[in-house]
């Protein structure tokens, strides 16, 4: 599948998920926004997932880390899609996890909802 990892990743309003930056302050202008790329390059490089084992496991890894870093749309195979979901489970929070299964599964992520109840 081909993907964007330039998208900005959104919470349940639309609103942009913003990345905080260990032991900073947060400034005036508020966190960056938070990326599919960087989100799934962290996780493929610094994630201690139970993948097969051995330097071709970690080589693999370290190269998918390396297309997704250089930005733009990519292509990700099945095989990969499931090891970047497998990393980033094991690094982040429901939101972040799902916002990233749908990018790998359908190419970009659900709209978010808009009606509101009476």
């Amino acid at each position: 599948m081909r993907i964007d990892v330039d998208q900005v990743l959104v919470d349940f309003d639309g609103a942009p998920l913003p990345e905080p930056q260990r032991g900073e302050v947060r400034p005036a202008e508020g966190w960056p926004p938070l990326t599919v790329k960087g989100v799934c390059w962290r996780a493929l490089t610094t994630a201690q997932v139970r993948t097969a084992a051995g330097e071709d496991a970690l080589l693999k890894r370290y190269e998918l880390a390396q297309r997704i870093y250089h930005g733009g749309e990519i292509d990700i195979d099945a095989k990969e899609a499931v090891l970047v979901k497998q990393c980033v489970a094991a690094m982040y929070l429901p939101l972040v996890y799902g916002r990233i299964h749908e990018v790998l599964e359908h190419g970009r992520q659900t709209a978010p909802h808009t009606t509101k109840e009476p």
